[in-house]
């Protein structure tokens, strides 16, 4: 038990001190690398916002996220990104993975256009959830949540963020956008003993104390 709570301390003092993706990662024409001493292995790792944040406060920052099924009737509820902002850096996400390029390569998506996020599979999704619950107002379905697959919530999330801007500026890039505004802090657990069990609690941990705005992303 006192090696658990020594990871977990040392960790949550690694992770509280984000750098910038850009430092961590190269984003080179659209392939991700990791930057040199940079360990391809086993960790915990979070997104922080560390850009100016009054602009952090301007963004999208209500959405609609599902809720349970109660007799086949899903709920939907609404929910606002407004805790932590009284920090000078917001936690965005937390996350664990056994290789981290692998796991920011499916968090950026850097290879979707920023203008082609919002595709045809959206506008279908709109249409499914109208037709089965035809009393959800229009202005609920603009504010969903809307993830291309299960693997790429951070992306998806900065998205939602900047959606209303997108709409009034079609030349938004998120891509500079994460680049500019975004930072990463990462620490390694790749320990055979039990390693596994420490980057599952160390995880639970930060999540509890950091409070990340994209790791709420349903109900059930």
């Amino acid at each position: 038990m006192k090696n658990n709570l020594e990871i977990n301390e040392i960790g949550l003092k690694e992770l509280v001190k984000p750098i910038k993706l850009e430092d961590f990662i190269s984003f080179g024409n659209k392939k991700l690398s990791l930057s040199k001493n940079i360990d391809n292995e086993s960790g915990v790792y979070v997104f922080w916002w560390i850009g100016n944040v009054n602009e952090l406060k301007k963004l999208n920052r209500e959405l609609i996220i599902t809720g349970k099924n109660l007799k086949n009737d899903k709920k939907y509820i609404k929910i606002n990104w407004n805790w932590n902002l009284e920090n000078e850096k917001v936690c965005l996400y937390v996350g664990k993975t056994t290789t981290i390029l692998n796991r920011l390569k499916q968090h950026l998506y850097n290879y979707i256009e920023y203008f082609e996020w919002y595709d045809n599979n959206w506008l279908n999704k709109i249409k499914e959830i109208k037709k089965n619950n035809p009393k959800i107002e229009v202005n609920k379905l603009k504010q969903m949540l809307y993830k291309r697959n299960t693997s790429c919530q951070f992306r998806a999330g900065i998205e939602h963020l900047f959606k209303v801007e997108k709409e009034k500026d079609r030349n938004i890039n998120i891509i500079q956008k994460i680049k500019q505004n975004i930072g990463f802090s990462y620490y390694l657990v790749n320990d055979k003993n039990n390693g596994v069990a420490k980057r599952f609690f160390l995880e639970d941990l930060a999540i509890a104390i950091f409070k990340p705005w994209f790791n709420v992303d349903s109900e059930r």
